[in-house]
């Protein structure tokens, strides 16, 4: 974040839904419960535009809640697929959340 906080991690594992063995271990972690760290499955570990909108309501949500609404807040993202796709912007725009763009080859750079 721009004032030096960290955003909780949101790790993606390699799994499906149907994996419960695999969700009872990470439902079962004292993190997890607690809320400092944040999980999806995926079968193949990709953030896709359904894994960004569950950050984005996991997480960046969460976050700009706890901020009141006294402050606008500002995503930076860079030209991921996930984050190019309509459904992903329209998740942005109804929590007023204002977003841009890295352009393009300069993520490494910056």
């Amino acid at each position: 974040m721009a004032d030096g906080s960290k955003l909780p991690p949101y790790l993606i594992y390699k799994g499906n839904k149907e994996s419960p063995l695999l969700k009872k271990v990470l439902d079962t972690n004292e993190f997890v419960k607690n809320k400092k760290v944040f999980y999806t499955l995926h079968e193949n570990s990709w953030c896709t535009a359904e894994v960004m909108i569950d950050w984005i309501n996991q997480v960046w949500k969460n976050y700009i809640f706890s901020l009141g609404f006294q402050y606008s807040s500002l995503l930076i993202l860079d030209y991921a697929t996930s984050h190019l796709k309509e459904e992903v912007q329209h998740s942005l725009i109804n929590l007023d959340v204002e977003y841009a763009f890295i352009p393009k080859g300069l993520t490494s750079i910056l």
